[in-house]
């Protein structure tokens, strides 16, 4: 289990100026910043803040290249803490929990990782450029060959 929190994501913050700048690519990218304005307005009037963190791009972003992750493998373990009025589950991870389960906690990112996620995001996703699948037919023609053949005939 790979953990990234949210005082990393915090680290990554798009504003006006980043979806302005996608209005400019193609129509993926133009769709992305129209919805992401929204997210944008709520941020800046319910936490007064000129940008967001787009925290579930990180999740997909340790996957696609966790290199830009900082990250060390540690011990973790769900603590139940009881108050006066009130008991809740806390997740606790270090490298001092002797018998809790190993997981991958990241504690900083690159800022590459905001350049690399805004090249993604103008690029835009065509219906070619989606699917990566090589196998061999009978016909001699690759998978992919077959799928892009489908897709074009569908736009």
């Amino acid at each position: 289990m790979t953990l990234i929190p949210y005082e990393v994501a915090a680290k990554v913050t798009l504003n006006r100026q980043d979806l302005d700048d996608l209005l400019t690519g193609p129509p993926a990218s133009q769709w992305v910043s129209e919805q992401a304005s929204g997210w944008l307005q709520l941020w800046r009037w319910g936490l007064q803040t000129d940008g967001f963190f787009p925290f579930d791009t990180l999740a997909v972003g340790y996957v696609t290249g966790s290199q830009r992750f900082q990250c060390d493998l540690l011990s973790a373990q769900v603590v139940s803490r009881s108050g006066i009025w009130s008991s809740t589950l806390t997740l606790e991870v270090s490298k001092h929990i002797q018998n809790g389960n190993l997981v991958t906690y990241c504690y900083n990112v690159s800022p590459q990782f905001k350049l690399d996620l805004m090249q993604r995001l103008r690029a835009g996703v065509t219906a070619t450029s989606a699917v990566k699948v090589v196998a061999a037919p009978a016909n001699g023609a690759t998978e992919t060959d077959t799928h892009q053949r489908r897709e074009k005939e569908k736009i």
